[in-house]
């Protein structure tokens, strides 16, 4: 009886040892637990619901950021807070996950009792019984509403410039369309050598400007991620020529060695983006020319590194014996606004954004710009592209229609109006139709004119500016092509961004002229407008 009590009081005590083991590692539990919840009360916004997303519990911050009372929450719908602006799609894919049994994260636009719109990351989770049944769900929440304003200040502040830039490319290029067209047809005029030479000057002034112009453009465009690149066939050799031929006279004034190494091996017909190439190419010859001493060396070299069945590896070099870049400075010379020196803007000239805008572009088309420079004895920009081959190109008739371009203009018998409320650009485009095609255009100073006119006469064309008072070009060409849907309207305007001539496109107009006026591409709409006639 002895030892069967001890063995009794031994297993007693056995088992109130393990009874108050594990009493100390459930409060242990119960304490860790409770810390943990703490925790996420303290810095989370925390609810739960029901299965019907009826509220069912609030902490103290979900009650401080929504501005309800927690009385005001429990027995509500969840949708309570939800902001009228967060589209049904949002909770529609919200639900149809947590439904499944799987969390739903993402950030959600809520609105406290008194509509002030605050923003929350959210982690929404089902809660789950033993058998996988869904009991509930709880919701985690950050309060984010600074950082998201932050985000869309800096997006509303995006939105402003660009539509500052366009606004100022508009304001820029319509007084300078004027000067470049006039100026056109002063050098068409009998002039002296003195006169010419003036007419000359302001020419190559005018180019300066509009190159500074475009820069930033470019720069605007790239920094919102608008550039998109127009992979097309092409034949290289004829516009790597021409990009060479551009900067002939300048070397010329310079008397520097300017020379064009292109390789033989050079494919007839190959997918490129040849405008964007054209524009980093022109922006190295430049700089190049610019930074050269009188009777110093440029080449612009092109070279095929690398040759298959299929596609050239090409690599365009420009290498001139100019002022060099210290070491130091050639890491930031990519950089914007920024050139190697400071005393080099106020003796070159230049915005600081070439550099810039050709590393961004050959970036697009997948190559890396380097520079490779010893101060005092020169520098050499390359890039390498990989471009597939493609069809032979019909370059005869490529070349035949860029030299019907350039040939002298016919005698249109056609019937224009003009819509401008920029008396000078009516003047000057008046002039050009008349001095190049014999055509006495009509004018018409606002949309709502330019409606009026085409109701009274029949034109064959219309010139449509966009930015005019009383109706701007959009409506008035919506109204127009509604009455009479078989006109041909094209847009004459400042407004060069991608988005604009999208936005013509919607509207109807067949073609965009871009001011300063370029006399090949008007040249290419009224011949376009002609055969069409023609036909008829």
């Amino acid at each position: 009886q002895w030892n069967q009590f001890v063995v009794l009081v031994t297993l007693i005590a056995f088992l109130l040892a393990v009874l108050m083991w594990y009493i100390y590692r459930f409060n242990r539990s119960v304490i860790l637990l409770e810390q943990y919840k703490n925790a996420i009360d303290d810095s989370m916004i925390v609810s739960k619901t029901d299965r019907k997303g009826v509220i069912t519990y609030v902490n103290p911050n979900f009650v401080a950021v929504s501005g309800y009372d927690e009385e005001d929450l429990l027995g509500k719908p969840h949708s309570i807070v939800r902001h009228p602006d967060t589209p049904a799609s949002v909770f529609k894919e919200m639900w149809s996950t947590i439904r499944k049994g799987k969390n739903w994260q993402g950030v959600l636009q809520n609105r406290t009792k008194a509509g002030k719109s605050y923003y929350v990351q959210s982690l929404i989770a089902p809660i789950v019984d033993e058998n996988g049944e869904i009991l509930e769900y709880m919701g985690l929440r950050e309060d984010i509403t600074e950082i998201e304003n932050s985000r869309l200040e800096a997006h509303e502040a995006q939105r402003i410039k660009a539509a500052f830039v366009a606004n100022m490319s508009h304001e820029i290029r319509t007084p300078i369309n004027g000067i470049v067209g006039f100026v056109h047809l002063l050098s068409k005029s009998h002039l002296d050598a003195v006169q010419r030479r003036y007419v000359s000057i302001i020419e190559s002034s005018l180019e300066s400007l509009m190159h500074i112009v475009n820069d930033v453009l470019d720069f605007s465009k790239i920094e919102e991620g608008k550039i998109e690149l127009d992979i097309v066939e092409c034949a290289p050799k004829a516009p790597l020529d021409a990009v060479y031929e551009l900067f002939s006279p300048q070397a010329g004034v310079k008397q520097i060695d300017y020379t064009l190494v292109m390789d033989d091996r050079l494919y007839g017909c190959l997918m490129l983006d040849m405008l964007r190439i054209k524009q980093v190419i022109s922006n190295l010859i430049s700089n190049a020319l610019k930074f050269t001493p009188e009777e110093g060396a440029v080449t612009f070299k092109i070279e095929v590194v690398e040759d298959t069945a299929s596609h050239q590896m090409l690599r365009f070099s420009v290498i001139d014996t100019g002022i060099g870049i210290p070491k130091e400075k050639q890491d930031k010379i990519f950089e914007k606004f920024t050139q190697a020196d400071v005393s080099t803007t106020r003796q070159f000239g230049g915005t600081g954004l070439g550099l810039s805008i050709a590393n961004a572009m050959v970036s697009l088309m997948g190559g890396v710009l380097r520079v490779h420079s010893e101060e005092g004895k020169g520098s050499t920009f390359s890039f390498e592209l990989n471009a597939q081959k493609c069809d032979t190109f019909q370059e005869t008739a490529a070349a035949l229609e860029n030299d019907s371009l350039n040939t002298a203009a016919v005698p249109l018998s056609m019937s224009i109006l003009v819509a401008d409320d920029y008396e000078i650009n009516q003047m000057l485009i008046g002039e050009l139709l008349r001095y190049h095609y014999g055509i006495q255009a009509d004018f018409a100073h606002n949309g709502e004119e330019a409606v009026e006119r085409v109701r009274h006469h029949r034109y064959d064309l219309v010139l449509m500016d966009i930015n005019m008072p009383v109706m701007d070009g959009i409506e008035a060409t919506r109204i127009i092509l509604s009455e009479d849907p078989t006109l041909t309207i094209v847009a004459l305007t400042a407004n060069v961004l991608e988005e604009d001539r999208e936005k013509f496109q919607r509207a109807g107009m067949k073609d965009c002229l871009m001011k300063p006026l370029d006399l090949d591409a008007l040249h290419q709409v009224l011949m376009h407008v002609h055969d069409i006639r023609e036909k008829e």
